[in-house]
Protein backbone atom coordinates (compact mmCIF):
# COMPACT_ATOMS: atom_id res chain seq x y z
CA UNK A 1 0.00 0.00 0.00
CA UNK A 2 1.60 3.39 -1.12
CA UNK A 3 0.85 6.49 1.04
CA UNK A 4 0.85 9.98 -0.23
CA UNK A 5 2.33 12.54 1.94
CA UNK A 6 2.45 15.66 -0.33
CA UNK A 7 5.51 18.35 0.79
CA UNK A 8 4.32 21.53 2.66
CA UNK A 9 4.76 23.31 -0.55
CA UNK A 10 1.66 21.21 -1.98
CA UNK A 11 -0.61 21.89 1.47
CA UNK A 12 -4.17 23.33 0.54
CA UNK A 13 -4.06 24.36 4.19
CA UNK A 14 -1.55 26.71 6.14
CA UNK A 15 -1.28 24.14 10.03
CA UNK A 16 -0.35 26.49 12.44
CA UNK A 17 0.44 23.99 14.76
CA UNK A 18 -0.08 24.83 18.36
CA UNK A 19 -0.81 28.24 17.24
CA UNK A 20 -4.53 27.49 16.91
CA UNK A 21 -4.93 26.19 20.38
CA UNK A 22 -3.54 29.21 22.18
CA UNK A 23 -7.26 30.63 22.75
CA UNK A 24 -8.88 27.51 24.40
CA UNK A 25 -7.68 28.13 28.31
CA UNK A 26 -9.97 26.46 30.63
CA UNK A 27 -10.37 27.93 33.67
CA UNK A 28 -8.27 25.38 35.71
CA UNK A 29 -5.49 26.94 33.87
CA UNK A 30 -6.47 30.35 33.90
CA UNK A 31 -6.46 29.79 37.71
CA UNK A 32 -3.01 28.00 37.73
CA UNK A 33 -1.40 30.66 35.61
CA UNK A 34 -2.70 33.29 38.53
CA UNK A 35 -1.45 31.10 41.19
CA UNK A 36 2.24 30.54 39.95
CA UNK A 37 2.48 33.93 39.21
CA UNK A 38 1.67 34.89 42.62
CA UNK A 39 4.24 32.34 43.83
CA UNK A 40 6.89 34.17 42.78
CA UNK A 41 6.21 37.75 44.20
CA UNK A 42 7.88 38.23 48.22
CA UNK A 43 5.11 37.80 51.03
CA UNK A 44 4.04 41.76 51.84
CA UNK A 45 4.06 42.67 55.66
CA UNK A 46 0.74 44.04 55.82
CA UNK A 47 0.77 46.94 58.64
CA UNK A 48 -0.95 46.15 62.37
CA UNK A 49 -4.03 47.17 63.10
CA UNK A 50 -5.94 47.33 66.11
CA UNK A 51 -7.87 45.01 67.69
CA UNK A 52 -10.92 47.45 67.43
CA UNK A 53 -10.47 47.37 63.47
CA UNK A 54 -9.91 43.51 63.07
CA UNK A 55 -13.23 43.16 65.05
CA UNK A 56 -14.86 45.70 63.09
CA UNK A 57 -14.02 44.28 59.21
CA UNK A 58 -14.72 40.76 60.65
CA UNK A 59 -18.09 41.95 61.63
CA UNK A 60 -18.88 43.72 58.41
CA UNK A 61 -17.47 40.71 56.38
CA UNK A 62 -19.77 38.46 58.65
CA UNK A 63 -23.17 40.77 57.45
CA UNK A 64 -22.17 40.19 53.80
CA UNK A 65 -20.61 36.56 53.43
CA UNK A 66 -17.69 38.65 51.48
CA UNK A 67 -14.81 37.03 50.99
CA UNK A 68 -11.28 37.97 53.15
CA UNK A 69 -7.90 37.71 53.34
CA UNK A 70 -6.23 37.15 56.76
CA UNK A 71 -2.32 37.41 57.52
CA UNK A 72 -1.40 36.16 61.26
CA UNK A 73 1.18 37.64 63.28
CA UNK A 74 3.44 34.01 62.66
CA UNK A 75 6.38 34.67 60.91
CA UNK A 76 8.21 31.90 59.83
CA UNK A 77 12.45 32.59 58.84
CA UNK A 78 11.36 36.50 59.31
CA UNK A 79 8.18 36.62 56.59
CA UNK A 80 4.86 35.95 56.84
CA UNK A 81 2.93 32.89 56.47
CA UNK A 82 0.48 32.13 53.35
CA UNK A 83 -2.40 34.46 53.80
CA UNK A 84 -5.35 32.78 54.88
CA UNK A 85 -8.31 33.30 51.97
CA UNK A 86 -12.01 32.30 52.45
CA UNK A 87 -15.22 33.48 54.05
CA UNK A 88 -15.88 33.66 57.58
CA UNK A 89 -18.40 31.29 58.61
CA UNK A 90 -18.48 32.44 62.51
CA UNK A 91 -17.26 32.25 66.08
CA UNK A 92 -15.29 28.70 67.02
CA UNK A 93 -14.96 29.60 70.74
CA UNK A 94 -13.63 32.89 72.92
CA UNK A 95 -12.43 35.14 70.35
CA UNK A 96 -11.90 32.92 67.85
CA UNK A 97 -13.19 32.44 64.44
CA UNK A 98 -14.00 30.22 61.95
CA UNK A 99 -12.57 30.85 57.98
CA UNK A 100 -14.04 28.22 55.30
CA UNK A 101 -11.06 28.49 52.13
CA UNK A 102 -11.52 26.19 49.66
CA UNK A 103 -11.91 22.82 51.03
CA UNK A 104 -9.79 23.70 54.59
CA UNK A 105 -11.75 25.06 57.77
CA UNK A 106 -9.23 27.51 60.01
CA UNK A 107 -10.27 27.93 63.59
CA UNK A 108 -8.20 31.44 64.16
CA UNK A 109 -7.63 33.27 67.59
CA UNK A 110 -9.00 36.99 66.58
CA UNK A 111 -5.67 37.71 68.44
CA UNK A 112 -2.93 35.98 66.20
CA UNK A 113 -4.64 38.19 63.39
CA UNK A 114 -2.21 41.04 62.15
CA UNK A 115 -4.15 42.00 59.14
CA UNK A 116 -7.83 41.68 57.55
CA UNK A 117 -8.52 42.98 53.90
CA UNK A 118 -12.24 42.80 52.70
CA UNK A 119 -12.04 41.33 49.32
CA UNK A 120 -14.62 42.10 46.42
CA UNK A 121 -16.49 38.65 45.19
CA UNK A 122 -16.85 40.15 42.14
CA UNK A 123 -13.27 40.09 40.75
CA UNK A 124 -13.87 38.59 37.31
CA UNK A 125 -16.67 40.42 36.53
CA UNK A 126 -16.05 43.90 36.84
CA UNK A 127 -12.80 43.93 35.46
CA UNK A 128 -12.51 46.58 32.56
CA UNK A 129 -15.85 47.87 33.72
CA UNK A 130 -14.59 51.14 34.96
CA UNK A 131 -15.83 53.19 32.20
CA UNK A 132 -19.17 52.04 32.22
CA UNK A 133 -22.25 54.09 34.56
Amino acid sequence: MTVYDPPKALWLYNDRGMLKWQGWFLSDHSLALEVDAKKGQPQVIEPQQSDGEIRRLLEAAFKVYGPIKLQLNILVNNQPGPDIVGTLEGIGGADQIVVCGGRQQHIIAIADIRHVTLLDPDKWYKEGMDNYA
